[in-house]
């Protein structure tokens, strides 16, 4: 995994911020893509577009998605977290369900080249995840939780029984047990990963982290463990706090623990978070409120407030990368 450790750039959404969380460039869309070239792929709501050097529309597609964008590691696809809405019975009353669905596409045209979607494939997702049989309407009912808001559906969805929040591809990394092109997706409320081949054809297996609580984004390390925020600890009876957890895969066992920097400990943010591995064994995460990068001891290199910035960035997802080449390329 190259080092961006030393990069002089943070991004949240589609803002490039400097170190002091100053806007270099708002770009349109909520969630970017950046290319050394000045090209970007922005994405919102429902619309996805490539955008060239020159802020001309190469391609655009209609398409629901939420909370994530992933460029592939060889740079020609990229992947994006979207939904289905369908009727469901349960007690006697319809309600309209969200589905997670998986997509893979182009990034020369914006085609899809392949697709996940958990609606036809909810049995499988059940087997993974743990979750009711299909034929226990009540069961289903009780583990209904209450969705974000999805602007971009035709059909607004009331509840939903599962929330995938991050979709990465797998690096190169040491230990092996990931491989390099798998793609790791965060079931958010229920704790667990699940491990799709490189093509999204069919989910490999899942791994249990934290059943039954708040996670996100978790991502595979140049180690090859999997690093991930965990908003909740509701079987603790201590006070409400997040962590970051590192697990590893062979041992089965959590090898890092942080429960956040000193001068801010406990931490608490129970439905949004963000962590990644930068390089030099740094390591970004963020709240919707607050960014941090440290290193595995704790040493806090770098951190942001947005109260205490002028305007108030939304620091969650926020990433760190040099984005010279981009910034000097293109024309917006």
């Amino acid at each position: 995994m190259p080092s961006v450790a030393l990069a002089a750039h943070y991004y949240t959404n589609c803002t490039i911020l400097n170190d002091r969380g100053q806007a270099v460039r708002k770009l349109p869309g909520v969630r970017c893509i950046f290319f050394g070239n000045g090209d970007l792929i922005s994405s919102n709501a429902d619309v996805t577009t490539y955008f060239d050097h020159r802020m001309a529309v190469r391609w655009q597609i209609k398409l629901s998605n939420h909370h994530y964008l992933e460029l592939s590691r060889d740079g020609k696809s990229f992947y994006l977290l979207g939904s289905s809405v369908h009727p469901y019975v349960a007690q006697g009353k319809t309600v309209q369900l969200r589905y997670d669905v998986l997509y893979k596409l182009d990034v020369a045209t914006g085609k899809i080249q392949s697709t996940w979607d958990s609606f036809p494939h909810y049995s499988e997702l059940a087997r993974l995840l743990a979750l009711p049989d299909p034929l226990s309407n009540q069961a289903y009912f009780n583990i209904l939780t209450a969705t974000d808001v999805h602007p971009g559906l035709d059909v607004k969805p009331t509840q939903e029984f599962t929330h995938f929040n991050s979709i990465r591809e797998v690096p190169a990394n040491k230990l092996g047990f990931f491989k390099p092109g798998q793609i790791v997706v965060n079931a958010n409320y229920l704790g667990y990963v699940i491990v799709f081949d490189h093509e999204l054809k069919q989910p490999l297996y899942s791994i249990e982290l934290a059943k039954h609580e708040v996670t996100h984004s978790a991502n595979v390390t140049a180690e090859g463990n999997l690093i991930y925020f965990q908003n909740t600890h509701a079987n603790e009876a201590v006070p409400k706090y997040s962590s970051l957890v590192e697990y590893q895969p062979t041992t089965k066992k959590n090898v890092w623990t942080f429960p956040g920097v000193e001068s801010l400990r406990p931490f608490y943010s129970d439905t949004f978070g963000y962590v990644e591995e930068v390089g030099a064994g740094r390591i970004i995460f963020s709240t919707p409120t607050h960014a941090w990068e440290i290193d595995r001891k704790g040493k806090v290199y770098w951190h942001l407030d947005n109260s205490l910035i002028e305007q108030h960035w939304d620091l969650m997802p926020i990433k760190k990368t040099d984005l010279s080449e981009f910034l000097h390329h293109n024309q917006s």
